[in-house]
């Protein structure tokens, strides 16, 4: 599907913003790198986001059709800055929903999806190999700011619709 004519993947062509006009009489972009749709273009970013799939499968499934493709487009230096924003947000929107359902299942009895949501939110689903170093510590810890931030608003939120 997304390849070119001497059968490599398309990567850049893909994308409305990296393609020259050249380019795009010859493979029309896909997608916009914005976060929302452009030019009547859907936004490859919120396609990711709404996988909600921290194992990207799905997004690639669902963007390139394949992994093969998926891994090519993330291997290219240029999409590695917006990927890397992607997969932090994808991260703090996984865990906001799993607080939410914390959140939810706090006033009930269920223990198992009580545990369930608090495993999501803590991301344990990630390999052991993925905490440890500079780089992923740090990510850790916006990942970490973001998702207080969001849970210390709704709080507040709730706490103001009390009084």
């Amino acid at each position: 599907m997304f390849k070119d004519s001497q059968g490599r993947w398309l990567t850049k062509a893909l994308f409305f913003e990296m393609s020259s006009p050249d380019m795009r009489d010859k493979y029309p972009p896909k997608y916009t790198l914005k976060d929302y749709e452009h030019e009547g273009l859907p936004s490859a970013k919120e396609i990711y986001l709404a996988s909600l799939d921290p194992t990207e499968y799905q997004a690639a499934q669902d963007l390139l059709g394949s992994w093969k493709h998926w891994t090519v487009l993330c291997e290219s230096d240029w999409f590695k800055p917006y990927l890397e924003e992607w997969r932090i947000e994808l991260e703090v929107a996984i865990r906001s929903k799993a607080v939410s359902l914390m959140r939810a299942h706090s006033a009930g009895s269920s223990a198992a999806a009580a545990n369930a949501a608090k495993w999501i939110a803590e991301g344990k689903w990630k390999d052991k190999k993925d905490t440890k170093g500079e780089d992923a510590n740090k990510k850790e810890a916006k990942v970490l700011r973001l998702v207080t931030s969001a849970v210390d608003e709704d709080l507040n939120r709730m706490n103001n619709f009390d009084s």
